[in-house]
C-alpha cells in the first residue's frame, strides 16, 4: 500500500528525521536570532502593562522599544530563512547540509519578510477574536514553507505561491493543535527546570533565597512571559521544519515524484551484499515478490506518465535514468514507452529504441542515452533562442558598422533603460551577499569547535543530533546551576559588615528595595544600624524584614509601585496578626515620613512588633 504523503503523521515523522540531521549546528542559528525578538516582545508588553492608561504619555520611550523590536523581528526572520533552507536541503539529500545553507536567495528573503510582517499585524489585530490568530499562524507556516519558491519580486507573487498550497489547510490546522500542545509541554518543562534549580540550592545550601523565590514564582508576570517566550523558541525549529516538509511533499505529490521516490525506497533494500563478500560491492538479489512488486510499480509509473509531459520533464527523466541503478532505470524506462512529449516545435513520442536498450540493459544503452540527451538539449536551446525574424533582421541592420564620416564624429552615450533604483538595488544585493559570506566564515570558524559528526563513517546508523543536543542542554543547565550555587555560597561567606561609624544617612538604592536582602539579613542590618545610632533606618529595616518574610510565605505578593497601606488592605482578614501589621505600618510611616529623628523607645516598639509577626509566621509553618 502506498503511504499517504500528506498525512499529518507522515509529515511529522519526516520532520523528526530532518531536524535530527540538520539540528547541529543550524538549529542554534534560529534560536540565537529568535531570542532577541522574544525578549523585546516581553519588554514591550511589560512596559505597556505597567504604564496602563498612562502609556499615551510615554510615546517616545515605547517607540524606541518598538523600533528595536522591529529590527529584532527582521533578524529573527533571517534566522528562520536559514533554518528553513537547511531543512529543505536535508530533506532533499537525506544528509546534513553544509555551508550552502547561508546562501538564502535575496528575493525569497524579502518576500518572506513582507508576508511575515502582514501575518504579525493580522495576529495582533485579531487577537481578541480567537480564530484570527489561528489563521495567522497557519499563514505564517505556509510563508516559511514556501520561502524558497519565491523567485520573482512583487507584491502579489508571494500570495500566488501560498495560494497554490492552500489545499493543505487540513494539515495546517493539525499543526496548529500539535505545536500548541508542544508549546505547553515546553512551558511546563522550563518551569520545572527552574524550580528544580531553586530546590537544589535550598537542599544543599543554607542560603536564604527569598528574593529568587519571589522572582521565580508564577505570580511574577515577567517570569511567566519569559517562560512563554522560551517555550516558543524551543518549539520554533520543529514548527518550521514541519511546514517545509509539508510544502515539499505537496509539491512532490503534484508532479508524481512521490511515486518514483517510493519506488526507489522499495527497490534499494533489495540490493544486499553478495555471499562471502563482507563489505564488498552490493549485488541485486530479486525474488518472485520483488519481481511482482517491480511490475506493479512499473504499471503505476506508466499510469502516471502516460499523459503528455513537457520537454524539460522528459529530459529530467532521461538524466535520472542515466544516474540510477540499472534495475530502477529499466523500470522507469518501461514506464516512459509511448509517452507523448510536448516541445516548442511540436509534440513527439519518446524514443522507443533508447528506452528498449535501457529496459533490456544492453551495453550501448548509456552512450545512446547520452547522445539523445545532448540532441534534446541542443533542440531546446535552439527553440528558446528562436524569435521574431523581422525583429532579428532589424536588429542585425542596426548592428552593422557604418562607414566613419570624414573628420570623425562624437558618439553620444548610450541610453540606458535602467532606473536610478537599479544601481542602489545592486549595491544592496552585493552588500547582502557580502554579509552572508562573512557570517558563513564566522560560523565556519565556530564550527571548528563543534564535535565532528560521524554520519559519513556510519551511514546506516540513525543520526544522533537531537540526543546530543539534549545531552548538551542538560549539561549546560547543570553547569549553570553549579556556578550559581557557588556564587551564592561565596557571597554568603563574606566577612561580616563592619559597624557603621557614622549616623549620617547613606543614600543607597539597595536600602530602599525590600527584596535587596533576605529577612535574616534585614534583621542583622537593623541591629547594626541601631548600634550606630541610625534609629529611623533601623525601623525601616525591621519593616522590610516583615515584608520580605510575607512575600516568601505567600501572604503578600510583591508588585513595584504598591504602597504600604495597599499591602495592609490586601492581607486576608483571617490572618491573626493583621492588626499588629497595621499598627507596625502606622508606626513606621510616622517615624520615617513624619519625624526627622526617632527615639530608642520608638525603635523598641517597632522591633518588638516586627519580631512578634516574624515569630507568628515561622511558628505556623508559613515560612
Amino acid at each position: 500500500m502506498i503511504r499517504a504523503p500528506l498525512s499529518t503523521t507522515s509529515v511529522l515523522d519526516e520532520m523528526a528525521a530532518v531536524v535530527s540531521r540538520a539540528a547541529a549546528p543550524w538549529a542554534a542559528v534560529v534560536a540565537a536570532t529568535s531570542l532577541p525578538y522574544r525578549f523585546m516582545q516581553v519588554l514591550f508588553i511589560e512596559r505597556v502593562a505597567d504604564l496602563g492608561t498612562d502609556a499615551v504619555h510615554y510615546g517616545h520611550a515605547l517607540g524606541m522599544i518598538a523600533n528595536a523590536t522591529i529590527l529584532a523581528f527582521i533578524v529573527s526572520r533571517w534566522g528562520r530563512a536559514v533554518w528553513a533552507r537547511a531543512c529543505r536541503l536535508s530533506e532533499q539529500s537525506d544528509a546534513a547540509p553544509g555551508r550552502e545553507v547561508w546562501r538564502v536567495p535575496f528575493v525569497a528573503f524579502v518576500s518572506y519578510v513582507f508576508i511575515a510582517a502582514i501575518t504579525e499585524v493580522i495576529y495582533y489585530a485579531t487577537a481578541l477574536t480567537g480564530i484570527g490568530p489561528l489563521l495567522a499562524v497557519m499563514l505564517a507556516g505556509l510563508a516559511i514553507g514556501t520561502i524558497e519558491l519565491n523567485t520573482k519580486p512583487g507584491l502579489f507573487a508571494p500570495w500566488r505561491v501560498i495560494g497554490r498550497y492552500s489545499k493543505t489547510s487540513k494539515q495546517l490546522a493539525s499543526f496548529v493543535f500539535v505545536f500548541f500542545v508542544g508549546t505547553i509541554i515546553a512551558f511546563v518543562n522550563l518551569g520545572t527546570a527552574f524550580g528544580a534549580g531553586s530546590w537544589l540550592v535550598h537542599a544543599f545550601t543554607d542560603v536564604n533565597l527569598a528574593r529568587w523565590d519571589v522572582l521565580l514564582s508564577t505570580s511574577n508576570r515577567h517570569y511567566v512571559l519569559l517562560l512563554i517566550a522560551g517555550a516558543v523558541v524551543l518549539v520554533e525549529p520543529f514548527w518550521i521544519a514541519a511546514h517545509v516538509v509539508l510544502v515539499r511533499r505537496a509539491g512532490v505529490a503534484e508532479t508524481g515524484e512521490d511515486l518514483r521516490t517510493w519506488f526507489r525506497e522499495l527497490v534499494i533494500p533489495s540490493v544486499v551484499e553478495g555471499p562471502g563478500r563482507k563489505g564488498g560491492a552490493p549485488t541485486a538479489r530479486t525474488g518472485p515478490s520483488t519481481t511482482l512488486g517491480m511490475t506493479v510499480i512499473a504499471a503505476l509509473l506508466f499510469a502516471t506518465t502516460a499523459h503528455a509531459m513537457t520537454l524539460n520533464d522528459y529530459l529530467a527523466s532521461l538524466e535520472r535514468m542515466r544516474d540510477e541503478p540499472r534495475e530502477i532505470a529499466a523500470a522507469e524506462a518501461k514506464s516512459l514507452i509511448g509517452t507523448q512529449v510536448e516541445a516548442p516545435a511540436g509534440s513527439f513520442a519518446a524514443d522507443t529504441s533508447v528506452l528498449d536498450a535501457i529496459v533490456n540493459k544492453r551495453a550501448d544503452a548509456i552512450p545512446r542515452l547520452n547522445a539523445t540527451i545532448a540532441a534534446l538539449k541542443s533542440t531546446r536551446g535552439a527553440a528558446q533562442s528562436s524569435g521574431d525574424p523581422k525583429l532579428l533582421e532589424r536588429l542585425r541592420k542596426e548592428e552593422e558598422i557604418r562607414a566613419l564620416q570624414r573628420g570623425g564624429e562624437v558618439l553620444s552615450p548610450p541610453n540606458s533603460n535602467n532606473t536610478v533604483l537599479d544601481p542602489i538595488a545592486d549595491h544592496i544585493r552585493k552588500a547582502f551577499d557580502w554579509l552572508v559570506d562573512e557570517l558563513g566564515d564566522f560560523f565556519d570558524w565556530l564550527g571548528k569547535f563543534w564535535p565532528k559528526a560521524e554520519h559519513e563513517q556510519e551511514a546506516d546508523k540513525p543520526s544522533g543530533g537531537v540526543p546530543f543536543m539534549v545531552t548538551a542542554l542538560v549539561i549546560a543547565i547543570v553547569v549553570v546551576l553549579l556556578i550559581f550555587a557557588l556564587e551564592v555560597l561565596r557571597r554568603s561567606r563574606k566577612s561580616k559588615v563592619e559597624p557603621i561609624a557614622t549616623s549620617d544617612p547613606i543614600a543607597s538604592k539597595r536600602d530602599e528595595d525590600p527584596l535587596s536582602r533576605g529577612a535574616t539579613e534585614w534583621e542583622r542590618y537593623a541591629a547594626q544600624l541601631a548600634a550606630a545610632g541610625r534609629i529611623r533606618e533601623a525601623i525601616r529595616a525591621w519593616y522590610h524584614a516583615v515584608l520580605v518574610t510575607s512575600y516568601s510565605a505567600g501572604i503578600l505578593s510583591f508588585r513595584k509601585g504598591r504602597t504600604n497601606w495597599e499591602y495592609v488592605s490586601m492581607m486576608r482578614a483571617e490572618v491573626a496578626w493583621r492588626p499588629q501589621f497595621a499598627d507596625l505600618t502606622r508606626k513606621y510611616e510616622r517615624e520615617w515620613y513624619g519625624r526627622a529623628e526617632s527615639t530608642f523607645e520608638a525603635l523598641d516598639d517597632c522591633s518588638g512588633r516586627a519580631q512578634l509577626i516574624l515569630g507568628a509566621i515561622r511558628r505556623r509553618g508559613e515560612f
